[in-house]
């Protein structure tokens, strides 16, 4: 039976009094009985009112607490991380964001995103690399949404322009100005 850990993040403490905890952990308990893995319960990974937008959770918070056992062995080879969605593991920068998830793929382990249900390994993204990038794409626009928004209230340089009712090819997109010029997501 495959060992799984689960990391849980949720950014403000807002969130840490209604059920976002509780949400993500009761999720992650019955994927697990679901799927015949062994939830490492003593050594829960989570980071309570800690944003994951500046990647603090990756640098001082539990996360980092996470990567650096799994670095050192003490996470072994084949575990599975579960997580709630992409955006709860970073909502840095793509590159910062998608490297640090290439990281732990590379060390051996396997990373579950509860929100689609979707199973990462090293192996499966080989042999289908397709996967990954609907569930980024699908996925990641919604955490870069959420930035701009943080951006917006934490620099007003560089505010988005929203406009809802851009059109783009044959579905709706929102479109985004901001400094570095306009970006178009999927609605």
């Amino acid at each position: 039976m495959k060992l799984a850990y689960s990391y849980i993040r949720f950014s403000s403490g807002e969130q840490k009094k209604s059920d976002s905890f509780r949400r993500q952990w009761e999720a992650c308990v019955k994927f697990c009985e679901d799927n015949q893995l062994l939830l490492e319960k003593s050594r829960r990974f989570y980071d309570e009112a800690v944003s994951g937008f500046r990647g603090k959770n990756r640098t001082e918070g539990a996360l980092s607490k996470l990567l650096k056992k799994i670095k050192s062995g003490a996470v072994p080879v084949g575990s599975v991380i579960i997580i709630e969605a992409f955006d709860r593991l970073s909502r840095e920068d793509v590159f910062t964001a998608y490297t640090t998830f290439t990281d732990i793929l590379k060390s051996g382990m396997e990373i579950v995103t509860l929100i689609d249900k979707q199973w990462y390994s090293r192996d499966a993204l080989n042999k289908n690399m397709g996967q990954l990038f609907i569930s980024l794409g699908a996925i990641w626009s919604r955490a870069a949404m959420t930035r701009s928004r943080i951006c917006a209230d934490v620099s007003p340089g560089c505010a988005p322009d929203i406009s809802r009712n851009f059109t783009c090819g044959t579905s709706m997109c929102i479109s985004i100005r901001s400094s570095n010029g306009p970006e178009i997501l999927p609605r």
